[in-house]
């Protein structure tokens, strides 16, 4: 891996490490763009140059790679087509062509150049025009009986999406004079002169054509400025970390400092229907859960807290109102295992379904007498011991809520601003402003 890539890589790493809960709106468009922006660099480092050759089928694209590459490392046949898949010819450590199902590697080659060898224009034009559109030059190779028909015109309209593009005329007649027919005939009707023309069965060497090809052009200077401005925004990001970590000790110290509110249980009686009640006390405990936010972030009295807390979940009702059905009937089982039955059973447990919550609710709420004799030797213990499990059930969601503060807040106290201020040095140098 290249230096640049590396740095890239753990530019990318850190910037994903960053606990967004310690940055404000304006830090976090800024972390987004600095994501956005590694992105690019990766898909810029892995973006090779590439000088495609293209044309129609029967046209010798495969002779023009090896005239190109210097050796024969492509196959040539008489039969057509030859090449029916996109093959990559490049250096050893060369990135690699998202398209290519072949790929061979070659000393002769620079590192970064890459040339690929496609189908028939005519067979798969669809993938010959996404690799064109990348190209740093096409090379589009034409014969002296294709070289007007509508697959070379369509080749040469699709060449100039290229940065570069030039003919090439293969497998022409031996008669230098033919030859010099038809180059005039494929300039009459293509507009372009040959760079260079390749006789039938002559061995020829064309390395020129990738000679002046850029390595370092337009891209890599698009990289270099993408690259300064990447480590610009993570300086500016970790700086913004490291003030706001000033405010995570005080942070957690208001959330352990903070006395979960006092819950107001809803009055009940004789009347009182259970779905009403149950309804008020799941209201009860979320509006303990709200009281609680409120008080950690006026005790704190930092921009942190209002982050973390825009950022903790909802609060879970359902949950609350499920364990409170169970503890009902829970209460109800208690209740009936410490009552004294001696006669109508089924009425005694039917007043004890109805009364057990109730009590265990309100403790000095006014009770039947048949409840009080059924109950008359446990009802202190036994209402004592369901209503401690109702008040544990309604504070759950409080102390749950303190945890999730606690978690937020612990993540974003263990990130090491300084991670990313050397991965955005190593990427962009030395930040002037220090």
């Amino acid at each position: 891996m290249d230096p640049v890539t590396s740095a890239v890589s753990d530019l990318k790493s850190a910037l994903a490490d960053v606990p967004m809960v310690l940055l404000d709106d304006d830090m976090l468009n800024v972390l987004d763009d600095a994501r956005s922006g590694t992105n690019a660099l990766e898909i810029f480092a892995l973006q090779p140059s590439i000088v495609v050759v293209v044309g129609a089928g029967g046209s010798g694209k495969s002779s023009v790679v090896n005239a190109i590459v210097g050796s024969d490392v492509m196959a040539v046949s008489p039969i057509r087509p030859t090449t029916t898949a996109v093959t990559a010819v490049a250096s050893p450590g060369s990135s690699p062509v998202e398209e290519a199902t072949g790929y061979v590697v070659v000393e002769s080659l620079p590192p970064g150049l890459v040339v690929v060898d496609t189908p028939p224009w005519d067979a798969d034009d669809e993938t010959v025009r996404r690799i064109m559109e990348r190209a740093a030059r096409a090379i589009v190779v034409v014969t002296p009986s294709r070289y007007g028909d509508e697959a070379t015109r369509e080749v040469l309209a699709a060449a100039q999406g290229s940065d570069s593009y030039c003919v090439v005329a293969n497998r022409m007649p031996p008669d230098r004079a033919l030859r010099d027919q038809i180059e005039d005939a494929i300039w009459e009707r293509i507009g372009v002169q040959p760079a260079v023309v390749i006789a039938e069965g002559d061995p020829v060497v064309v390395t020129d054509l990738i000679s002046d090809v850029p390595l370092d052009g337009s891209a890599e200077a698009r990289r270099s400025v993408l690259s300064r401005a990447v480590a610009g925004a993570s300086r500016r990001i970790a700086t913004s970390l490291t003030e706001a970590a000033r405010e995570v000790g005080s942070l957690e110290h208001a959330i352990d400092a903070v006395k979960v509110p006092v819950l107001d249980l809803p009055t009940v009686g004789a009347s009182s229907q259970w779905t009403e009640i149950r309804a008020a006390l799941g209201t009860a405990a979320m509006s303990v859960v709200s009281s609680f936010d409120d008080a950690v972030e006026s005790f704190h009295g930092g921009d942190l807290a209002e982050r973390v807390r825009s950022r903790l979940s909802q609060p879970n009702v359902e949950a609350t109102i499920e364990s409170l059905e169970a503890w009902k009937d829970d209460a109800c089982r208690e209740f009936g295992s410490s009552a004294r039955f001696r006669f109508r059973k089924k009425s005694a447990r039917a007043l004890l379904e109805r009364w057990s919550w109730i009590v265990s609710i309100g403790p000095t709420v006014h009770t039947p007498g048949r409840f009080n004799r059924l109950m008359k030797h446990a009802m202190e213990a036994t209402i004592s011991a369901s209503h401690q499990e109702l008040a544990d059930i309604l504070q759950r969601p409080v102390e749950a809520r303190r945890a999730e503060w606690r978690t937020v807040v612990e993540s974003a106290g263990e990130y090491r601003p300084g991670v990313l201020f050397a991965a955005a040095t190593a990427l962009g140098g030395e930040d002037p402003a220090r």
